[in-house]
């Protein structure tokens, strides 16, 4: 980042406008992943305001592709980013640029994954994929592929998400791409817990924290709070209160998407501890999420406060939970999630009894 501030200031004093805003939009990238949203927020404004002085295509290209992630992540208006990509999309193919269509498309199938619109998502990283691979990018085929991964996860097939998700982890080895490398971690963490395996979630979350740790932001209270569920499946419950505890002190103030993975992490161990306090937790999330028109998060978040509400003996507002959930997800067609939610209604309705990671195990 030190390099880049240098290139700016240089490009300022040497009048290269282009190179300057290339330096901020690559500069509130950087912010925006580190949780600095004001700071992001000034260089994606200065950029813009560059790219209207110099009318570059590729550059205009560029700082919309910034500003709709920032407007996504930050702002909660994930509608409005998905429509200002599109609209972008008739510049980027007029310019031939196989890389900058592969990140179009690979950008755009995120934010539709994000708000559960999940056909159009899959649509996008395959063409993103297929892409990738015609040009021989090894970084955008691994990106691509862990996402789509992922849609695969949440539409049931579960055994091709995470073949995709290994492939994409070989790759990224290669390429060295360490943010969705730790992306990747989590998603793959994700397919061991569905398979019934946390020891294997929590190997991968182990090797993933470092990564997390350095890049900072959101990603490290996420990592911390998926460490603490991985914990309370294999009933170590003093160390997922450690990991709640690390997730609430390295949680940015001002990124929406880290309070939400705070509040579950807090909220899991609560309830592992019998601290009914934890439904309060729970809800604030959800609510949190429902203002970030996050929906696919919302979804498993409701999960999550039904397990918590079964495990306090309150299966009536469990399933209300568990109903809303499934209403998210079969609007999405996510039918592996539903399947699933179906298997914990019909669970609830043979009786009392937790669920989910507060489900008993034998082990230690």
């Amino acid at each position: 980042m030190t390099e880049l501030v240098e290139i700016e200031r240089q490009a300022l004093v040497l009048e290269r406008p282009d190179l300057r805003c290339e330096a901020l939009i690559a500069l509130a990238n950087i912010d925006g992943k580190q949780g600095r949203p004001a700071d992001a927020r000034r260089r994606l404004e200065e950029g813009e305001t560059i790219v209207r002085a110099i009318g570059d295509p590729r550059l205009l290209v560029q700082q919309v592709f910034e500003h709709s992630a920032f407007r996504a992540h930050f702002d909660g208006a994930a509608d409005v980013a998905i429509n200002e990509l599109r609209s972008v999309l008739p510049t980027v193919e007029t310019l031939g640029d196989r890389s900058l269509l592969m990140e179009a498309h690979m950008r755009l199938g995120t934010l539709l994954f994000n708000v559960g619109r999940l056909a159009g998502a899959e649509w996008e990283l395959t063409r993103c994929s297929v892409l990738a691979a015609e040009a021989g990018s090894f970084r955008a085929k691994a990106r691509a592929d862990s996402l789509l991964g992922f849609v695969k996860y949440y539409r049931g097939e579960f055994e091709e998400a995470e073949r995709l998700g290994i492939e994409a982890h070989d790759l990224l080895e290669r390429t060295g791409d360490t943010y969705i490398q730790l992306q990747n971690y989590h998603k793959l963490a994700m397919y061991a817990t569905a398979r019934g395996d946390p020891h294997l979630a929590e190997e991968r979350l182990r090797v993933a924290l470092p990564l997390a740790l350095q890049i900072g932001g959101w990603i490290v209270p996420q990592t911390y709070r998926r460490l603490a569920e991985s914990l309370v499946r294999q009933n170590r419950v003093n160390e997922a209160v450690e990991c709640a505890a690390l997730a609430a002190a390295s949680a940015p103030e001002d990124d929406g998407y880290a309070r939400p993975a705070m509040l579950l992490a807090d909220a899991i161990v609560k309830t592992a501890r019998r601290e009914l306090v934890a439904i309060e937790r729970f809800n604030d999330a959800v609510r949190s999420l429902e203002d970030q028109q996050l929906a696919v998060d919302l979804g498993e978040a409701r999960i999550a406060l039904a397990w918590g509400l079964r495990a306090f003996g309150d299966p009536a507002r469990a399933r209300e939970e568990l109903q809303r959930a499934r209403e998210t997800f079969a609007r999405m067609e996510a039918r592996g999630v539903v399947d699933q939610i179906d298997r914990e209604l019909a669970e609830l309705a043979k009786g009392p009894g937790p669920s989910g990671p507060f489900a008993p195990t034998t082990s230690s």
